[in-house]
């Protein structure tokens, strides 16, 4: 009885427990706005009129892309980066170079202050190996690009390329969880393919020997290929394929086919 007695008295408040508890929040509210007003400070409030930049390298053969820009890659005999953006963003865009591989991004903050608009890099390299996108990126070719072999790794979502490439070995992986459109054209005489999730692939225009594709993308993948094919297919996307090739392997686990001659 006397246990119930106890338990059932009305107790005070803890009220220096409860003043602790409002202290700390207000610290905490208090530091978080001076980290707010001092990251305001330090950002650009606006672009700034457009300037251009050209950064000398020595050899780009890999270039690697986060955050969100539109790349355009030539392929010439002077190696540099030319960066076309407002004056104030230009000194937070990197371009470090490591060995033989560019990295590209953008150190900018707060960019709901100001209007934001895509920084343009120009790329210029006599040979390039490989492009990792690990952000919302566009990557085009204004002219074709060549070599031995090419590796596409797209990582993060959004992305877009638009490439023209004559190489004889290109690979093309796309990560588990991108949503993006890639756009080829050209030639190849081997073709490697991994297609995710809602990568989108459209290579009507561009003609491998032999391809081998591999697809668990919930879209449709369109290439043309000319000897042969082989395609396992994972889930509901197709592969259309320009020409007729000898299809010597063929694997579905899903609703997804492959069609050719379209």
């Amino acid at each position: 009885m006397g246990y119930w007695i106890f338990h059932c008295i009305p107790r005070k408040k803890d009220n220096r427990r409860m003043n602790t508890g409002k202290y700390i929040f207000i610290i905490f509210f208090l530091s978080a706005g001076a980290i707010l007003i001092q990251s305001c400070r330090k950002a650009p409030l606006s672009n700034g009129d457009k300037a251009v930049e050209t950064r000398q390298a020595d050899k780009i053969r890999v270039v690697t892309v986060y955050d969100n820009f539109d790349i355009a890659i030539v392929q010439a005999t002077e190696t540099k980066v030319v960066v076309e953006a407002g004056e104030h963003i230009i000194p937070i865009i990197t371009t470090e170079i490591s060995g033989d591989t560019l990295k590209i991004d953008n150190r900018s903050r707060m960019r709901w202050l100001r209007d934001y608009r895509r920084p343009v890099i120009t790329v210029y390299t006599d040979t390039l190996r490989e492009i990792f996108f690990r952000g919302s990126s566009r990557i085009t070719t204004p002219g074709q690009l060549t070599g031995q072999k090419l590796i596409l790794w797209v990582i993060d979502d959004y992305c877009e390329a638009d490439l023209n490439i004559d190489y004889n070995h290109v690979f093309f992986i796309s990560s588990r969880t991108t949503i993006s459109d890639i756009r080829l054209k050209g030639k190849s005489v081997f073709l490697e393919m991994m297609v995710n999730n809602g990568c989108s692939v459209k290579a009507g225009q561009y003609e491998a020997m032999y391809a081998s594709i591999i697809t668990y993308a919930i879209t449709d993948t369109y290439i043309g290929v000319k000897e042969t094919i082989v395609a396992h297919l994972y889930n509901s996307g197709n592969i259309f394929v320009k020409g007729s090739p000898e299809i010597i392997e063929k694997k579905r686990f899903s609703k997804g086919d492959i069609y050719t001659g379209y």
